[in-house]
């Protein structure tokens, strides 16, 4: 185990320093072909999928995987000031986007600078987030809309934003399953 971690890293820091995402771990895999600002931040074991555009003022947690073509978009044209074209008008100043740990984000998804997607979140493939999503919701549509809680029952969730938690602090990633249940 410890021989592939290794080995990981080492691929991933052939990956991440050309590109100078120095605040991105080692353990995480950003593919080739993305764009992606040279200040985002970003825990161990994730990954992001070609294609992907990621603004600035982004911090990712850990465990997240963002599909391909996701987009990290950055702040709104202002457009209000009368008798200047839009080109010439100007962006207000960007707004912090947060994604927590162990969360998912599908193929092409779009999230809007300033939004807060909680741990253990998934949004749906195509979805458009305008707005923060809570811990371990499911979001789809465009606007992106609550689906649905990710787990059946409150304990159900609250053990699992425990455990990642516990594996955020040791850095590692899960045990393997036995019968569906993550060893720790």
């Amino acid at each position: 185990m410890k021989v592939k971690l290794f080995i990981r890293s080492i691929r991933n820091l052939f990956q991440l320093w050309p590109r100078l995402l120095f605040n991105v771990s080692t353990s995480t895999d950003v593919k080739y072909g993305s764009y992606i600002s040279k200040d985002l931040s970003m825990g161990g074991f994730g990954y992001i999928g070609k294609g992907a555009s990621i603004c600035e003022k982004v911090n990712i947690g850990n465990y997240t995987m963002l599909a391909t073509q996701v987009s990290i978009l950055g702040g709104d044209h202002l457009f209000e000031k009368s008798g200047c074209p839009i080109v010439f008008s100007g962006r207000p100043k960007l707004k912090d986007t947060t994604i927590g740990h162990d969360v998912w984000i599908g193929h092409r998804a779009i999230i809007m600078a300033g939004v807060t997607i909680g741990n253990g979140a998934i949004v749906a493939a195509g979805s458009i987030v305008t707005k923060s999503v809570p811990p371990c919701c499911i979001v789809a549509g465009v606007p992106s809309k609550f689906i649905r809680k990710r787990f059946s029952s409150q304990s159900d969730e609250d053990k699992h934003l425990l455990e990642i938690k516990n594996y955020s602090k040791k850095g590692l990633p899960p045990k393997k399953l036995k019968n569906g249940i993550v060893e720790t």
